[in-house]
């Protein structure tokens, strides 16, 4: 991707978390990289084309991220702890405001398919991931309960994200969720 492409995929990403999804424009997108509309069509035609471009680098950002945390993950059943942190303090917060940002694409995925694909083959990512760790410690149900992982998981930023009015719990809910795991799989 040249310099200019990623300029202007991290302005759209920007406008995404600052204005919302209905801010990101060919226009808002155009001024917020310094460019006439023109010279932004040259790299994005229309802005379906840039939405693509925003899926893909968004899935290669995430792939990249949870490749690199199952290198370093470890075999024992304490890695579902270890698994669970590192989506809560998810590393994209380094490339993104994830956030903000993924708020921004769960509205999207309502009307736009494309950020709908993204988002499932992500979720699907980190669900084969909790069903494997799962399986290895003689877990049953492992879809299930990997989606209810998942789900709970998910909606911390909804509810104790940044900025969020019950932010200020986001220790003690963490604390939670790892007391739920150790009670359900660890049995501690």
């Amino acid at each position: 991707m040249t310099d200019r492409k990623h300029q202007i995929l991290s302005e759209a990403v920007n406008i995404l978390v600052t204005q919302g999804h209905v801010g990101l424009t060919m226009r808002a997108v155009a001024r917020a990289s310094g460019l006439k509309l023109g010279a932004l069509q040259y790299h994005y035609a229309t802005r379906l084309e840039l939405i693509q471009a925003l899926a893909h680098w968004i899935a290669e950002q995430t792939a990249a991220n949870f490749k690199a945390y199952q290198t370093q993950a470890h075999t024992d059943k304490r890695d579902l702890h270890a698994m669970v942190d590192f989506l809560i303090d998810d590393p994209l917060v380094q490339v993104f405001d994830v956030d903000e940002l993924f708020h921004q694409l769960w509205a999207m995925a309502l009307t736009e398919p494309v950020i709908r694909e993204l988002l499932d083959e992500m979720y699907e990512l980190y669900l084969t991931f909790i069903e494997e760790r799962l399986r290895e410690m003689g877990v049953k149900e492992t879809r299930s309960d990997a989606l209810v992982l998942l789900s709970i998981l998910e909606g911390i930023p909804f509810f104790i994200g940044k900025g969020r009015r019950w932010h200020q719990h986001a220790a003690s809910s963490v604390a939670a969720i790892h007391a739920f795991i150790d009670a359900r799989y660890l049995n501690t």
